[in-house]
């Protein structure tokens, strides 16, 4: 069969619990330790902020992706898989429309994503569906921050809020991350409100200054 008769039959519908044997079975050598699929699977099921879609050839699903609303217009694209039997098929750019034509229903004016950077075959895809890159990352570890007081920081006060917002608006780091922060692989649009969160639950950061006579 030639892959022009496969494209056709390509289907895309929201997730089912019946697809889940399919699904990480296909997804269980996504890296060498597995997936994530599966811990994520029936969390993204019940979302109520979210979409999980699954493609599928003769009702076998072949691939899938899930979206979530993150704030009113934004929606974040994670877990896009297909089966490596079906690939170069057209799969994961059928399940990708459909997820932009469902967060363009909802409102969605910014749907956001992330790929490894040597991944060509996804950045192709994704420029060809009206993508752009906006900033590039690094993966890094740190050692564990110590509870007791540092002599080069401190946290954030409330009142230190405006101060704050102002600086990152001209930030060179700001503007790098196209103003976004990460969480776990996730990235959302940094506004006031959220530094204002960050500044109460003690995650605002700042260096100390020394003081001169």
């Amino acid at each position: 069969m030639q892959n022009q008769d496969i494209k056709a039959k390509i289907s895309v519908r929201k997730a089912r619990n019946s697809d889940r044997k399919a699904v990480f079975n296909f997804c269980k050598k996504t890296w060498s330790w597995g997936d994530y699929i599966p811990d994520v699977w029936d969390k993204w099921l019940k979302e109520e902020n979210g979409r999980l879609f699954v493609a599928t050839i003769n009702n076998v699903p072949i691939g899938i992706s899930h979206l979530s609303t993150d704030k009113p217009h934004e929606v974040w694209l994670s877990g896009a898989r297909t089966d490596p039997k079906y690939r170069r098929m057209g799969v994961a750019t059928a399940i990708t429309r459909k997820c932009l034509e469902y967060a363009k229903k909802k409102g969605a004016k910014v749907a956001r994503l992330v790929t490894e950077s040597d991944n060509a075959a996804a950045k192709a895809l994704l420029q060809k569906l009206g993508f752009k890159q906006i900033a590039e990352f690094v993966e890094m570890a740190t050692e564990k921050i110590a509870k007791e007081k540092s002599k080069n920081s401190r946290w954030a006060e409330e009142n230190e809020t405006e101060a704050i917002w102002d600086y990152l608006q001209n930030s060179e780091g700001y503007r790098k991350a196209a103003g976004l922060y990460t969480v776990l692989f996730h990235w959302f649009s940094l506004d006031k409100h959220d530094l204002e969160r960050f500044i109460k639950q003690r995650k605002a950061i700042l260096p100390l200054t020394k003081r001169t006579k």
